[in-house]
């Protein structure tokens, strides 16, 4: 489960601007922020050595049980295939919105 304390919004022109820190499982694992101008999250991890699989393959199966048009088997191409970080991205900015920033 991941959980976004210390969120600091900022508006937005398509998607949420913000800073915050993400925890997966109750530890913090990095930072995040958003310009808040359409593109991804950013994220600085606070252990860029850390196997980060178990975190992204939570993120995938969440991603595509909310969006299976953008995150299900569907979804795949024999070029691209979303997953991980993006999940996790959209999975932020969920909970971004959840918290009445936008």
């Amino acid at each position: 489960m991941i959980t976004l304390t210390k969120l600091k919004p900022a508006g937005g022109e398509e998607t949420p601007r913000f800073e915050a820190m993400l925890s997966f499982n109750g530890r913090e694992v990095a930072r995040v922020s958003n310009g808040g101008t359409g593109g991804s999250s950013m994220f600085w991890w606070l252990h860029p050595q850390e196997d980060r699989s178990l975190l992204f393959a939570w993120a995938t199966e969440q991603a595509s049980r909310e969006e299976p048009t953008l995150f299900g088997p569907a979804a795949h191409t024999a070029n691209y295939k979303p997953g991980g970080e993006e999940a996790l991205d959209y999975l932020v900015l969920g909970e971004v919105e959840l918290a009445g920033t936008m």
